[in-house]
């Protein structure tokens, strides 16, 4: 509890500013600013509210963020902090497709709509065809890299196997051929739940081989699901071993009980 008294205290002033100096502006007008600029805005003050929550990141293969090339990220998903963290890491503007109940929250809707960031209502098929539209037209265009939780929702079991994959969000990758980069996050559940009580909270962050047109122009949506899965598991794995590296016994001990 007492490092979010600390982090809301010492970042106060810079959420409030923010908060109605350009965020609402942002997210009720966003043509009004280029993608970059708003981005960055939110970029600045997501990298000084992590600093004060004290994580520290362990990152492979980081450089896709910034090199360039136009991507599908496709990650597994435990926590909200799962789009804070990726936020940190590009510098490059990288877009969310997030649930429609995210703008519920005020502070991280508007933040997310504030950036382009589009919203599924999964009752509602128009809405969501219209969505996944955009998505494929800036997919298409070459304009900026997505992220997409295939999982559908967070997986409440960090320890436990991936939830299955929804299988047409692949899609957007077959349809406009754009390279898929699969995104293995380990210890995002950590930072903004308060029953852990850590003095750092290492977050894992590996990045994979791409993913080429070529390698799955033969592969269905599920196919393509299922290579996607079967990798981000198998890293998975991997970096659950190094998370006992990184973290005191007890906790390990505590969260395998």
């Amino acid at each position: 509890m007492w490092r979010y008294i600390r982090t809301i205290t010492i970042c106060f002033f810079d959420i409030l500013f923010a908060y109605f100096g350009w965020m609402i502006p942002f997210s009720r007008h966003p043509e009004r600013w280029p993608l970059e600029y708003r981005y960055t805005k939110v970029r600045r003050l997501t990298l000084k509210i992590v600093k004060h929550l004290h994580v520290d990141y362990h990152v492979t293969n980081g450089h896709y963020f910034n090199d360039g090339n136009t991507y599908l990220f496709v990650a597994n998903h435990h926590s909200m902090f799962d789009a804070l963290i990726t936020m940190c890491l590009s510098e490059r503007p990288v877009l969310f497709v997030g649930k429609h109940e995210i703008l519920k929250f005020p502070f991280f809707g508007r933040i997310m709509k504030g950036i382009d960031c589009v919203f599924i209502e999964r009752d509602n098929l128009r809405k969501e065809i219209a969505v996944l539209k955009t998505v494929k037209q800036s997919l298409s265009e070459r304009a900026t890299s997505w992220i997409i939780f295939p999982e559908g929702t967070r997986n409440k079991k960090p320890r436990g196997s991936l939830l299955p994959f929804k299988a047409g969000t692949f899609k957007l990758a077959l349809d406009t051929k754009t390279p898929v980069v699969p995104i293995a996050l380990y210890g995002t559940f950590r930072a903004l739940n308060r029953k852990y009580h850590l003095q750092r909270f290492p977050v894992q962050v590996s990045l994979l081989e791409p993913i080429t047109p070529e390698e799955y122009e033969h592969m269905n949506t599920v196919q393509l699901a299922e290579l996607v899965r079967a990798r981000l598991a198998a890293e998975i794995d991997k970096l659950r071993v190094t998370d006992t590296q990184l973290i005191p016994a007890r906790q390990v001990k505590k969260e395998n009980d």
